[in-house]
């Protein structure tokens, strides 16, 4: 009888289990997953604009937050931009209506109402980012993703659909999977679609194979055949180099893009997950092929820094970002440069000469170390914001340099700077993104056996001049410290080549210039493009007969400026002669051979 008790018991919890798994599978059945799908549309009336619709499927929400820009871990840059959105509705297909609220300028919170289907519908437009300008124009689009498809907070991790509109004519080019015809895409959740960015052009392709991984380099149609051919040999040799350096290559199809922008002097790019986009002024066979070659090279080398980089919904991980903007800043500069010398495409003397000219550069700044370079962040706007952008890249890549001879003079030419970039690469693969300088300092320490808590104390978090002239010393380059002088303006503020504020007293105010008055030439060249602080410095000689002529009102004046000069302080070569064997074995593997 207990025997059949026990049976009829382990019966009852069979039929009990069967049930609740019954039970389970009915409500997955009558409550799938969530379906989002994002449509992308270009205004091709006035180039300016886009609509964006997105449709939510089997939506079991009572509410949902909408979020844009999202925090993007592709680009810093996404939460420095101010898209302006417009003609935002939401339309449901249930009984009652989804109704909505705008919480702040970049957030809408929407009551679903029961709703199962929703649509969300908003135009977007004046998206421009300081660095690269206008993303929507007639000749190209670039879809930042996370500064232009809203983020839904409650369904951020599920899978998502993309469709973009193409104009006739125009390609696409993205590393998001395929997912049918017709510029149909997937993203495994909204942390991958912001990750990966699309650009539109009528461009041009150009292929090649890398370990047996197809990759390509697109650009511009108005590109000549013989430059686009000289740019994609040059990318391809960087870009190899650059994978046998790190061991890896790209998940992702990599891409190089370049584009022509109007109004704008230097190159600019941005790094994302699947590649690099450069932006070439329209002026740029004018300049010196070496500037293109290591804004390449550094663009490539940002890349393998991108997991360092904050995740899209952590705003207080991207806080921590900021303070060590100087070193992935920094290292993609110095290395880009260092790529070009070791690939043989800069000598070794052009290297060293660079290397004097980024010293002097820096000095000409005045209070260039008023600001610890862990603390100096992006702030302000326009010309200030790219001021502070190329301070830390500047001061971020000579402190590289320093980091990286003295190493290798601590550790008896064993280590290098080199060996903390490598770590760093698999140590943001496994870890959550984000690096302090904490983590940063750690890593130093324990790569090289050697504490550089000092170091940090001294010239990171504290304001000590760089000990540079001592740094070339342990490669057997010597120099010297003498006194120059320079133009100087004063404190002058110029957005978008219009002069908005200047001393009362500066020569400009001297001369007569008035605020919003627009640089047309300085000293009889004419300004085609983007000028700031530095350019119109640069552009000047001490004393009297610079001219500047702007305009006013639609009129063009020639102003008469007397400038007064400014004593700093400039390097110059004495000797680039080793004195002895150390000095010349850490040169040579500095400089020469492959990148080990």
């Amino acid at each position: 009888m207990s025997k059949f008790k026990s049976l009829r018991g382990i019966f009852r919890l069979k039929f009990m289990l069967l049930a609740i798994l019954i039970g389970m599978a009915s409500r997955v059945a009558a409550d799938p997953f969530p379906v989002i799908t994002y449509y992308f549309e270009l205004n091709e009336n006035n180039w300016k604009s886009a609509t964006i619709n997105i449709t939510i499927e089997n939506n079991s929400q009572d509410r949902l937050l909408c979020i844009l820009p999202g925090i993007s871990g592709a680009v810093i840059q996404s939460a420095l931009l101010t898209p302006r959105v417009s003609k935002f509705s939401v339309t449901g297909e249930g009984v009652k209506d989804p109704t909505f609220q705008k919480v702040n300028e970049n957030s809408w919170l929407i009551h679903t109402n029961g709703n199962r289907t929703i649509v969300i519908s908003y135009s977007i437009s004046k998206l421009e980012n300081i660095f690269l300008g206008k993303y929507f124009t007639h000749s190209y689009a670039l879809i930042d993703n996370p500064a232009i498809f809203m983020i839904i907070r409650e369904l951020k991790n599920y899978p998502v659909r993309l469709t973009i509109s193409v104009p006739y004519g125009w390609k696409l080019a993205t590393s998001l999977p395929f997912a049918g015809d017709n510029f149909e895409y997937s993203a495994l959740n909204y942390e991958q679609l912001a990750q990966h960015p699309l650009f539109l052009a009528p461009f041009q392709e150009i292929y090649f194979t890398y370990y047996n991984q197809i990759h390509f380099v697109l650009y511009n149609k108005n590109i000549s055949s013989t430059l686009s051919d000289k740019i994609s040999k040059f990318s391809q040799k960087i870009f190899r180099s650059q994978c046998g350096f790190f061991g890896t290559i790209p998940k992702d199809r990599y891409f190089f893009i370049f584009n022509f922008l109007k109004g704008k002097n230097p190159i600019t790019f941005q790094s994302f997950d699947n590649g690099s986009i450069f932006f070439l002024p329209r002026q740029f066979e004018s300049l010196d092929y070496p500037i293109l070659q290591r804004k390449i090279s550094s663009g490539l080398f940002s890349h393998w820094f991108r997991n360092i980089r904050p995740s899209v919904e952590n705003i207080e991980c991207q806080m921590q970002q900021f303070k060590n903007l100087w070193f992935w800043h920094g290292a993609a500069e110095y290395y880009g440069a260092l790529f070009l010398t070791k690939s043989g495409e800069w000598s070794e003397e052009f290297f060293i000469n660079y290397l004097i000219g980024q010293i002097n550069q820096l000095q000409k700044i005045q209070n260039a170390n008023k600001t610890p370079i862990s603390r100096q962040q992006l702030t302000g706007q326009g010309s200030a914001m790219l001021e502070a952008s190329d301070l830390i890249r500047l001061k971020g890549e000579l402190l590289c340099l320093v980091l990286d001879l003295k190493i290798r003079d601590v550790t008896q030419n064993k280590k290098s700077l080199n060996d903390i970039v490598k770590f760093i690469h698999q140590w943001s693969e496994l870890h959550v993104r984000g690096m302090e300088d904490a983590n940063l300092l750690e890593i130093i320490n324990s790569v090289t056996n050697v504490d550089f808590t000092t170091f940090f104390d001294l010239y990171i978090d504290g304001v000590i001049e760089m000990p540079l002239a001592d740094a070339l010393n342990k490669a057997g380059i010597f120099v010297e410290s003498r006194p120059d002088t320079v133009p100087d303006v004063g404190n002058v503020t110029i957005e978008k080549n219009i002069i908005t504020n200047f001393d009362r007293f500066s020569p400009l105010a001297l001369a007569g210039v008035k605020k919003g008055d627009r640089v047309i030439a300085i000293n009889q060249f004419q300004i085609q493009s983007y000028i700031d602080t530095k350019i119109l410095n640069d552009s000047l000689h001490v004393g009297k007969g610079n001219e500047l002529m702007v305009s006013r009102e639609g009129l063009s004046l020639l102003l008469s400026l007397n400038v007064p000069g400014r004593t700093i302080r400039q390097t110059y070569i004495v000797s680039k002669e080793p004195k002895t064997d150390f000095q010349a074995a850490i040169r040579k593997k500095w400089l020469t051979g492959s990148m080990e």
